[in-house]
């Protein structure tokens, strides 16, 4: 088995255990549509603690700080769609 493949399968473990619904997906989905989420709430701070989405940091121009989705987030959103979540 190649390292890559077995990152893969990895990251489909981690993500098959962070299952995610509701807002969660949502901004999963919105993340991964536009690239990055700017702006902080209780969901995204579960998304990041469960891998699924990282911070980078906030911009000169706005207050907020930005978020960007994970492999591992990418992977839920596929699991979750499998699952009938999407």
């Amino acid at each position: 088995m190649t390292p890559e493949r077995i990152q893969e399968l990895e990251a489909l473990e981690k993500a098959a255990t962070a299952v995610v619904a509701g807002e969660q997906l949502e901004i999963l989905k919105h993340t991964n549509r536009n690239g990055r989420f700017c702006g902080d709430s209780p969901d995204m701070r579960a998304l990041v603690a469960k891998g699924l989405m990282r911070s980078l940091g906030k911009a000169a121009w706005c207050p907020d700080e930005f978020f960007q989705i994970t492999g591992e987030g990418r992977e839920a959103i596929k699991l979750a769609a499998a699952r009938g979540g999407e």
